[in-house]
């Protein structure tokens, strides 16, 4: 069966223009495990890209109902938090870009900015989807 890869590209920004610490959001915290286990989806990568201009963030969904319980609504995006700085990286809503419908077996690319490189190769991140947090992810390269 061939796979299905679907591709978002997003310049993002961080939240609020700059480095902003974290103020809520992501308040379920989960391990990658318990991601795919309880909400269908794989944590495949956060890595840094682009001369470090990017965030390069992967994931699969192994199941789509489950994976319904978070993408709640096509313009729920993945984001980003440097567990170092606090720093929000996400990707901007709206438009014809940015829309995530899941698709069972798809495997998803999302570039967000990483304004100010706050996220680099080695820095633990949280990685951030509707009201869930995955947190102590290294960024790789």
């Amino acid at each position: 069966m061939a796979a299905l890869l679907v591709v978002v590209v997003m310049m993002g920004r961080a939240s609020g223009g700059g480095v902003s610490p974290i103020t809520g959001g992501g308040g379920h915290v989960v391990t990658r495990q318990q991601l795919q286990d309880q909400y269908g989806i794989r944590l495949n990568l956060v890595g840094v890209t682009a001369a470090g201009g990017l965030v390069d963030l992967r994931f699969t969904i192994t199941d789509v109902t489950k994976a319904k319980k978070l993408f709640t609504d096509p313009s729920v995006m993945p984001a980003v938090v440097s567990e170092k700085t606090g720093t929000l990286l996400q990707a901007p809503h709206g438009g014809h870009h940015g829309h995530i419908t899941p698709v069972g077996g798809a495997s998803y690319f999302v570039l967000i900015g990483n304004a100010g490189g706050v996220v680099q190769r080695g820095v633990p991140v949280s990685v951030l989807i509707n009201d869930v947090r995955v947190e102590h992810i290294t960024a790789e390269t």
